[in-house]
């Protein structure tokens, strides 16, 4: 089955890893009725799914938008699988590995001024669905316009003009959370 060329935008300027998170819960089949859902359900199920963000790990006002604990805790929730957060130059190898497990979040941001060059701001997801990564694309769903861009991943990440549409029109990539393999057998073993 084909994958549309959009997905249901973020309902106010606070839930765009919220919508991310929703995106990403249906594609695994944790939520698959929000993709076909009315825009009223819609509306609900973001605000309520924001309200429980919120609340996960270290409180977090819902007005600065989705904490990435409360993100990556969630995401474990609905897709069974740890996400693990990178920063830095190791950004491109996070997504990229992240890609081989599932849907990757990247937390995007950077304003002209020094102090808010390293500020999250705007959260999309990378699809795993999309091109192979090592042919240096990637498809990102972005939340604000609900469309899923086809990007070159180094303009993606580095802030080239190209992949500013899919970063949320922000300078550049921040922070990922990206899924991990899943774990096969017991995680510990009992010692005595």
């Amino acid at each position: 089955m084909p994958r549309p060329a959009s997905y249901p935008r973020q309902v106010d300027a606070t839930t765009c890893g919220i919508a991310a998170l929703a995106v990403v819960a249906a594609r695994s089949e944790a939520s698959p009725d929000y993709l076909g859902a009315g825009p009223e359900s819609i509306v609900r199920h973001q605000k309520a799914l924001h309200v429980v963000a919120s609340r996960v790990g270290m409180p977090w006002p819902r007005s600065l938008g989705t904490s990435p604990w409360a993100l990556a805790r969630l995401a474990s929730a609905a897709t069974g699988r740890r996400y693990r957060s990178a920063i830095g130059r190791r950004l491109r190898a996070a997504i990229d590995r992240g890609l081989d497990h599932g849907d990757v979040f990247v937390y995007t941001g950077g304003g002209p001024q020094w102090w808010s060059r390293w500020i999250p701001r705007h959260v999309v997801a990378v699809l795993a669905d999309g091109p192979d990564p090592r042919d240096g694309c990637y498809d990102v769903y972005e939340p604000s316009s609900g469309l899923i861009h086809r990007v070159d991943a180094d303009g993606f990440l580095t802030g080239a003009a190209g992949g500013r549409a899919a970063r949320g029109n922000w300078r550049r990539a921040l922070l990922v959370l990206a899924p991990e393999p899943l774990r096969e057998g017991p995680t510990r073993a009992c010692r005595r």
